[in-house]
C-alpha cells in the first residue's frame, strides 16, 4: 500500500493548528502565511517539476493570501503566471492584503475573468477558499470550480474544491 507524503488533517485540525502556530509570541500570522507559501511551492516544484506556466486563483480570505505568495514566489522563479482573483481586491483585509501586495511587487498582474485565461496553463493553483468554507459554492466561485475541474492538473493548499 502506497503511503502519502505528508498527513491529511480534516478542516478542523487545520484551523486548530493555524490558530495554535499564530497564538506563539515568535510568529505573526504574516509569516505564518509566508511559511505556508513556501512550502506550496516547494511541493508545487517537486510534484510538478514540468509546469513553469500556472494559474493561481485567489478568494478574499488568507487562503488567497496563501495563493498570492506562492504566484509571488513563482514570479521570481521564471514561472509565467496568472494569478485571477475571484472577488474585489478591495476585499482583501489583513495578512491576505499584504500578501496581494507582495505579489504586484514581484511585478504580478490581477486578472478579475478567469475566462481571459489562454490554453497554455499547466498547472492550477486553487486557493479559493479554505478551512473557513461553512456553506455550498455558488455564483463566481462555482462557476470557477468548473472550470477547474475540467481536467487539467491542480493542487491546493487546503481544501481541494472538487
Amino acid at each position: 500500500m502506497q503511503t502519502l507524503p505528508t498527513p491529511l488533517y480534516s478542516a478542523q485540525q487545520a484551523r486548530d493548528i493555524d490558530r495554535m502556530a499564530q497564538e506563539l509570541p515568535s510568529i505573526t500570522g504574516f509569516q505564518l502565511m509566508t511559511k505556508a507559501a513556501e512550502a506550496g511551492f516547494k511541493a508545487i516544484q517537486e510534484y510538478y517539476p514540468a509546469a513553469r506556466k500556472i494559474a493561481v486563483f485567489c478568494g478574499a480570505g488568507n487562503n488567497a493570501g496563501d495563493g498570492y505568495l506562492i504566484a509571488a514566489l513563482a514570479i521570481n522563479a521564471g514561472y509565467r503566471v496568472r494569478l485571477v482573483s475571484v472577488v474585489a481586491i478591495q476585499k482583501l483585509q489583513g495578512d491576505a492584503a499584504q500578501a496581494k501586495e507582495v505579489f504586484l511587487d514581484a511585478g504580478g498582474m490581477i486578472l478579475l475573468d478567469f475566462q481571459t485565461l489562454d490554453n497554455t496553463t499547466e498547472l492550477v493553483v486553487d486557493a479559493l477558499l479554505g478551512t473557513g468554507l461553512d456553506r455550498n459554492v455558488s455564483g463566481k466561485f462555482a462557476e470557477v470550480i468548473s472550470y477547474i475541474n475540467t481536467g487539467m492538473p491542480s493542487t491546493s493548499g487546503y481544501i481541494p474544491l472538487k
